[in-house]
């Protein structure tokens, strides 16, 4: 007999552990889940009174229910429990729900020892790299306009946003991430969107959860779930590689493009970024690798993703 499920909502794009509480459970029975709004991904039998169950919730744009059965072992054909589903506020984004997570990690260099518990406010984060046709959006719009009340003011009079490598058609596939744009770039689209860029700590929990694992998928290195250490040596779609995506449901998070972030480097005039690029070994995608650049550096491995707050 199930009693009480936790939590009672959940958000779309996430994989998290669900925890059945009641009477009666056993290791022989089995949790499914009704519907097309997700799926049950390991159930981990704790006791008679409690049942834990990591789901992964489909995306979609629109509030639901999600309705987890438990069968066997001497369960009642019809012992269930609705959990609701939220969509994100923010189109194209994934809800990372206030409260603690593991930041940094004893595996780390200097810069990213020790580690510990942080906390942060509910936010979103977006589920994509910003790619070559959604910058191309931004671009149109100022180079019509000329408005430029919405950049930074460090970036300099009339800055051109235009990436470098813009020409170049190997680069430029509407779906790959843009590349070739500078942090002064990153924070003009982001400030254009209606959005900012997130800081490394808001971006780590977003692309590790809460426990500490060390890739968005897990601990287990595994080349197959990122676009890391390539020998082709190019970028893949801001929706590729979905086996490997975070546990709030971020594509990339480990490889494809390096990402600037909101927060400063060690020293003046650098940005810190994170998650590594598909010219990067495994090891050095993993999710507390700390990296800084210069803000005014353009490369053609480094893109960026939007936050926002709600």
């Amino acid at each position: 007999m199930i009693s009480s499920v936790r939590p009672p909502t959940v958000h779309r794009s996430h994989r998290l552990w669900i925890t059945l509480e009641g009477s009666g459970f056993s290791r022989q029975q089995r949790v499914r889940i009704e519907g097309e709004e997700g799926r049950v991904v390991e159930t981990r039998f704790e006791s008679g009174n409690r049942l834990l169950v990591l789901i992964e919730i489909a995306d979609g744009r629109e509030d639901g229910e999600l309705l987890i059965r438990v069968t066997g072992g001497g369960a009642p054909p019809s012992e269930q429990a609705a959990i609701g589903v939220l969509a994100c506020p923010v189109p194209g984004m994934s809800t990372i729900p206030a409260g603690p997570f593991v930041y940094g990690s004893n595996l780390g260099s200097a810069a990213e020892r020790p580690e510990r518990e942080l906390s942060l406010p509910s936010l979103a984060v977006g589920l994509k790299e910003v790619s070559n046709i959604e910058y191309l959006e931004f671009l149109n719009e100022i180079q019509l306009h000329g408005d430029h009340s919405l950049c930074h003011p460090d970036e300099g009079p009339l800055k051109s946003h235009v990436p470098d490598g813009w020409d170049d058609a190997r680069r430029r596939s509407p779906s790959a991430p843009v590349t070739g744009i500078d942090w002064y770039d990153a924070y003009a689209y982001a400030a254009w969107r209606g959005r900012r860029l997130p800081t490394e700590e808001e971006w780590e929990k977003a692309a590790r959860g809460t426990e500490g694992a060390l890739f968005p998928w897990g601990d287990e290195a595994d080349a197959t779930r990122a676009n890391a250490g390539s020998a082709v040596m190019v970028l893949s779609s801001t929706a590729g590689f979905p086996q490997g995506r975070s546990p709030y449901g971020l594509h990339h998070a480990a490889g494809n493009v390096w990402e600037w972030t909101a927060s400063a480097g060690p020293d003046a005039g650098l940005a810190v970024m994170r998650g590594g690029s598909f010219r990067t070994a495994l090891p050095g995608c993993r999710c507390f690798v700390r990296n800084w650049l210069d803000r005014r550096s353009r490369r053609d491995d480094v893109g960026f993703r939007c936050a926002a707050d709600i």
